[in-house]
């Protein structure tokens, strides 16, 4: 229960993680304003109680298309590591040196080029209905995986060596909660953004090394079979 519990630790901090990756948290002005299809002034302006309220809906609807992508791609994971039941040892320690390497790349000491690929959206149009929503989150969960990929890849690692689909959906799941949070927070408290933005950045130098270290310690936890 309680290396269950760590797991789930770890997928929740890594989703908290990802939001502060370099390709996220400089553009969730970029995401607001698209997902309430108004200005930056008015998001900020306490006076536009209708716009906030949308935002917060449609937040909420982007956060649930992107978790479902991401759960989905835990249960996958996790199946295609049951068809290898037999070499999960191996499975295991392969994923913690592999997490391990990533964590090298997200300190900075070497960098990946595959995991510097980015998919950006296209802000120009935004979807007509609330509905719609839920399709750009999905978008947005499969089009940054690749940028978001050292810290959801931590994950899936972890998936791999889970002994049912359920149970990598699951930390998935908690990954995306991570992920998710800090979108909501701001959504509901828009008019800080500015100032939130302000200070992570100034953090930044910092947040990165320490997720790397955090991903380090995931790795050798994988291998030496402590999650």
């Amino acid at each position: 229960m309680v290396e269950t519990n760590i797991g789930f630790f770890a997928a929740l901090i890594q989703g908290l993680l990802s939001f502060f990756s370099p390709c996220v948290l400089p553009l969730v002005p970029a995401y607001f304003t698209f997902l309430a299809g108004a200005s930056l002034d008015q998001l900020t302006d306490k006076g536009h109680g209708e716009i906030r309220k949308r935002l917060i809906i449609s937040t909420a609807l982007f956060c649930a298309g992107f978790s479902f992508v991401f759960t989905a791609f835990g249960m996958t994971t996790s199946a295609l590591g049951g068809l290898l039941l037999d070499h999960m040892a191996t499975i295991r320690i392969a994923g913690g040196v592999v997490v391990i390497i990533l964590g090298l790349h997200v300190m900075g000491l070497f960098r990946i080029k595959a995991l510097d690929v980015e998919k950006r959206f296209n802000f120009a149009q935004r979807p007509a209905s609330m509905a719609g929503m839920f399709l750009v989150g999905m978008a947005f969960g499969a089009g940054w995986t690749p940028c978001m990929g050292p810290f959801i890849m931590s994950v899936l690692m972890m998936a791999a060596s889970q002994e049912t689909a359920l149970r990598g959906g699951a930390l998935l799941a908690v990954y995306s909660i991570g992920l998710a949070a800090p979108f909501m927070i701001l959504a509901i408290f828009v008019h800080l953004l500015l100032a939130f933005l302000a200070k992570a950045k100034k953090y930044m130098k910092y947040i990165l090394p320490t997720a790397g270290g955090i991903m380090i310690l995931l790795g050798v936890a994988l291998i030496l079979d402590w999650i």
